[in-house]
């Protein structure tokens, strides 16, 4: 029997844990509600309801995730970058600190979501609904918020540089220490 060195051994597993996961993963991890840290980046999970589900710390980078579930989830971390979440749902879901950068988040139900410390930088969340949302200390820059509802969102500390905003629903939004698309501070909820 041929023997394996430590380092090539190391370098394998490394390779497996990096590599996505299979059909059965994902059908394992929709029945126990948990994939924490697991990569389904570059998937098809189109429609797919993942309420109440534990996604912390998982890759779900540049997946179609049009019209999926993402009630009550958690993903605590997660990288979502460049993802299609058109038309889905996430109404308290929990992405604190995630990164969904560059993603399609075009008429998506944020509503009472946390999102303290998320970068949606450069997405396009035009007709989104982010009412009631914690945004504290999000970053936003550049992305497109055009026709999105704000009502009652926290956007203290986030920073909306170059952001463009049009036709925009703030109703009771909070305001403090939030950089405007302008560059400008806005002290007005402080």
């Amino acid at each position: 029997m041929p023997r394996v060195s430590l380092p090539a051994m190391l370098a394998f597993s490394i390779f497996l844990s990096a590599c996505p996961a299979t059909a059965s993963d994902l059908t394992t991890a929709v029945q126990t509600r948990s994939c924490t840290g697991c990569d389904l980046s570059e998937h098809n999970l189109s429609g797919k309801d993942f309420t109440g589900m534990d996604l912390s710390g998982a890759n779900l980078s540049r997946s179609n995730m049009m019209q999926v579930n993402l009630t009550g989830s958690v993903l605590f971390g997660a990288q979502v970058e460049a993802v299609n979440f058109s038309q889905g749902t996430a109404i308290y879901t929990d992405f604190s600190s995630a990164n969904l950068a560059k993603s399609n988040l075009m008429n998506t139900n944020f509503n009472g979501a946390q999102m303290g410390g998320t970068n949606l930088d450069g997405s396009n969340l035009i007709g989104a609904r982010l009412d009631g949302v914690q945004l504290i200390g999000a970053s936003l820059k550049g992305a497109v918020l055009n026709t999105a509802v704000l009502d009652g969102a926290n956007l203290t500390g986030a920073d909306l540089t170059g952001a463009v905003i049009q036709q925009v629903s703030t109703i009771g939004t909070i305001f403090c220490n939030t950089i405007m698309p302008d560059g400008q501070p806005n002290t007005s909820g402080c």
